[in-house]
Formats: C-alpha cells, sequence, structure tokens
C-alpha cells in the first residue's frame, strides 16, 4: 500500500504531463483547480475567471424585485386553470402589480396598528395567492403567520392568541368556518381564495364580527386603481 502510495506521484506524471497546453480543464492534479485566497488556500474552478458578484438581496422583498429586475416579461408562478384542467404562468410583471395591490389593500383596509407588530395568517394549501400574499407583507411591513390544519387545535389556539392576528387569508370558506367555529380569535378580517357556498355561510354566521372579502375582488380594486391606463 506505502509502495503503490509512493509511487503515485511518478506515475501519473508520466500519463499526464504537466507542461501539455490544455483548452479547458487540465486532467493535470495540480490544474483542475486554482488558488483564489492565498490566505485561506480556497480554491475554484479554473472555468470561471472570478467568483460571481454579491446579490444585493438582503429581505424578502429584494429576492422578489431581483428576479423582477432580471426576468420581468419571463415566467414567475405556475397556476392551474380550475376550468380547464390546464396549468398557465404569470410572468414577473403580472405577479408584481399584484403584490402591490395586495399590499395597498392591506395597508388601506386592514391598516396597521401603531407601536406594535401587524400580523397577517395564511390558512391553507401552498397556492399562488399564497406566494402573492407573504411577498405583499413582506413589501408592506407585514408579518405573516402560517399556520395548516396539521398543527393541530392546540397548537394553532396558541398562534392565534399569541399574535393576536386580526387579518387571515384563507383558501377556502371551510378554513374560515374552522377558525371562526373553533378558535377564540381576533379575527376582524377574512380574505378567502376559492368561493364555495361555504362563503356566504361565513357572511350569514359571522358577518357582525368579521369582513369578509374574496381574494380577487380585494386586489382587482387596487390593481385597476393604481395602474389605471397601463392595463
Amino acid at each position: 500500500m506505502s509502495r503503490n502510495k509512493s509511487r503515485f506521484p511518478n506515475a501519473y506524471l508520466k500519463l499526464f504531463k504537466s507542461n501539455v497546453p490544455e483548452t479547458l480543464v487540465s486532467v493535470h492534479l495540480n490544474q483542475q483547480s486554482v488558488i483564489c485566497d492565498a490566505k485561506t488556500g480556497a480554491r475554484k474552478s479554473p472555468f470561471v475567471s472570478k467568483f460571481v458578484d454579491e446579490i444585493p438581496v438582503k429581505t424578502m422583498k429584494d429576492v422578489f424585485e431581483y428576479g423582477l429586475n432580471t426576468s420581468r416579461f419571463y415566467p414567475c408562478l405556475r397556476i392551474r386553470l380550475p376550468s380547464k384542467n390546464k396549468y398557465s404562468w404569470l410572468i414577473y410583471n403580472e405577479v408584481d402589480k399584484k403584490i402591490k395591490a395586495i399590499g395597498t389593500a392591506l395597508v388601506k383596509t386592514v391598516r396597521q396598528r401603531r407601536n406594535a407588530e401587524n400580523f397577517v395568517g395564511i390558512y391553507g394549501p401552498n397556492s399562488p395567492e399564497w406566494i402573492i400574499m407573504q411577498h405583499a407583507c413582506a413589501a408592506y411591513g407585514y408579518t405573516i403567520v402560517p399556520i395548516y390544519p396539521t398543527f393541530g387545535s392546540e397548537a394553532i389556539q396558541h398562534i392565534l392568541s399569541q399574535t393576536q392576528v386580526n387579518c387571515m387569508l384563507c383558501y377556502s370558506g371551510n378554513e374560515a368556518l374552522h377558525l371562526l367555529d373553533k378558535f377564540e380569535s381576533s379575527l376582524e378580517y377574512l380574505i378567502i381564495v376559492s368561493y364555495d357556498v361555504k362563503v356566504e355561510e361565513v357572511k350569514s354566521r359571522h358577518g357582525s364580527k368579521v369582513l369578509v372579502y374574496l381574494f380577487e375582488d380585494f386586489m382587482n380594486d387596487h390593481i385597476r386603481s393604481l395602474f389605471k391606463g397601463c392595463l
């Protein structure tokens, strides 16, 4: 073993001469990576002349804006159309308008409490509306509170009590009824993504204490006012 190990460099050099010019990455061991920091000994691939410049992304808002600035008219979110059972893409520019409209709607309708953290809950499966609300909250000064049925009743009640969240995005009327019927909360605003018969039940049974909006209506009114003449 030791004998083979001691012979390895010489045997290798006989097969792969160190002075053979290479157009790509050399097969020679000493040329397969290059030192980029002599102090730390860090190495990099010879394919790149330098490391990628630092990306100016520090917040969730920066994440989307970086993608928007580099890919404005390229696909961003893929959605499934229930009526056609097909998938369709929303480009970054479209998603940007929706984020701004939802963020503006939150500020004008839900408003923000002074000297307190402002929370918006999201209760339901992952969806394009989930992502849009997440980025709207990041851009307009709200903290999202994700809630899933798998959390269990005790965990959900604890989250509602700790955050005192007053606005909740629910995927359907079922989630909204579950929250209102089963838990004590500070909810004042419900934004529901998918309309069904349960939405009317939410309005009839709980309309005196919570304001109920459909996601599209909540968003579209502000899209029209924000981008009048650009649509």
